[in-house]
């Protein structure tokens, strides 16, 4: 059995809370200043390469050695704007010993508080503690704290920061001799032609041909 170890900046026995990863991305493979993820550890999504990011991001984090009653918040800086509170209502799934999985909607206070759920007969599933939409072109950054009573944890490797590319790549490919795009072609006959691809995050790319012929 190997033992996860305590994140960075986590001291045994104090309470910490700690974003571990964004958008299926380690925090750590996520450049601070370029918004960009690159793969680099085993927690993170394969394949990303300076990508950016899109879409319903899943926020995954901890707090660790919480006490009881302990709340937690998100505080998003929007492209922009100040940073504010994420209030939009967040679905989190626990599951206890027996292994009973149920499903929380709650809705954040004014300032954005939501209850932490985990307890010691009672885990969140994944770790998952909210979702945010990052659908605004530009960078996001991104912070969580969780509080007990009048006390204010951050966490100690401070926020994250997504930029948000929503602009698909602007592909084309045209077949310039015979009788072009969508005709018919004998076998044996070349088959000539153009393409590009513009994108402002893209490193590679391939064009195939289908469907691909079945062996005999």
């Amino acid at each position: 059995m190997e033992i996860k170890p305590l994140p960075k900046g986590v001291t045994t026995g104090l309470t910490t809370v700690v974003l571990e990863k964004a958008g299926g991305m380690v925090v750590v493979d996520i450049n601070d200043a370029t918004g960009l993820a690159t793969t680099g550890s085993a927690g993170s999504l394969g394949g990303a390469l300076n990508s950016p990011f899109y879409g319903t991001i899943e926020l995954i984090g901890h707090i660790f050695y919480a006490a009881p009653g302990m709340e937690y918040r998100f505080l998003v800086t929007r492209p922009g704007e100040t940073e504010k509170p994420l209030l939009d209502q967040q679905v989190i799934t626990t599951v206890n010993t027996g292994g009973t999985f149920v499903d929380h909607p709650l809705d954040p206070d004014g300032d954005g508080w939501i209850p932490y759920l985990e307890t010691s007969s009672l885990n969140i599933v994944a770790d998952l503690l909210g979702r945010y939409g990052a659908f605004v072109p530009g960078k996001h950054v991104i912070r969580i704290q969780a509080r007990s009573g009048a006390i204010i944890y951050d966490d100690p490797n401070g926020s994250v920061t997504l930029l948000v590319d929503n602009k698909v790549p602007d592909v084309h490919i045209h077949i310039i001799t015979g009788g072009g795009d969508c005709a018919d072609f004998t076998s044996g006959t070349s088959i000539s032609g153009t393409y590009s691809m513009l994108d402002d995050h893209a490193h590679s790319f391939s064009i195939s041909v289908t469907p691909i012929r079945a062996p005999r």
